[in-house]
């Protein structure tokens, strides 16, 4: 799965190289994951939206919304990352934000968790590992920081 500045994600069947379902989306695709059990694409776009999309398909099933708009603008945060891990999705913005989402179960499609990362640091990576969350952020003047936090089951 690829995401781009053309405002699409595209799953691809890498043998043959061929473009299985093109992914429209309402702004610049920053980052694209596959849920843990393959059957999703989780994607994070410049209007603040995690979206999940069946692979098989190419539907829509689900879009979580970051909260949070730039002081200074009336655009959204941008979502620069995601991951997946069991029953849950993680997405970083840039603004120093993490959400745990739920894909599973009577809180499916709900946040289940907020963690700051860092007030102002975008959050380039996130990555669960386990028990534990570890994200990658840099500030305005390109200092970066790994955090690792331990995360409950």
């Amino acid at each position: 799965v690829t995401g781009s500045y053309d405002n699409t994600a595209r799953i691809w069947v890498w043998q043959g190289r061929v473009c299985l379902h093109v992914l429209r989306h309402p702004g610049n695709v920053y980052a694209v994951a596959f849920s843990s059990r393959g059957d999703e694409v989780i994607t994070g776009c410049a209007d603040g939206v995690v979206r999940c999309f069946a692979v098989g398909s190419g539907r829509l099933t689900r879009e979580l919304r970051h909260d949070g708009v730039h002081p200074h603008s009336a655009h959204p945060w941008w979502v620069n990352s995601v991951a997946s891990a069991g029953d849950v999705a993680v997405s970083g913005d840039q603004y120093g934000n993490i959400k745990v989402w739920s894909l599973a179960g009577d809180k499916a499609g709900e946040c289940v968790a907020t963690i700051e990362h860092g007030v102002g640091e975008g959050v380039r990576g996130v990555l669960v590992l386990g028990k534990y969350l570890v994200s990658v952020s840099s500030d305005k003047h390109g200092n970066g920081k790994v955090a690792v936090r331990q995360v409950s089951p």
